[in-house]
């Protein structure tokens, strides 16, 4: 019983974890496709203040996922 539960708990951990890698992977594809040329393009229109407010919260989100 104790073996099947600790089948059980690997598998799910097995499973959390590659939930996370790809949460990662698809979070890293959609800054590169989205993100970063809409910071690109829009880089010279807005102001110092907002770019970093942009960026600090652009880091804010990556560091909570």
């Amino acid at each position: 019983m104790l073996c099947k539960l600790f089948h059980r708990f690997h598998i799910t951990h097995f499973f959390l974890f590659f939930f996370q890698f790809f949460l990662h992977l698809f979070h890293f594809v959609l800054n590169s496709i989205i993100i970063f040329p809409f910071n690109v393009i829009h880089q010279l229109h807005l102001p110092l203040q907002l770019r970093d407010f942009q960026f600090q919260l652009l880091f804010n989100i990556k560091f909570l996922l």
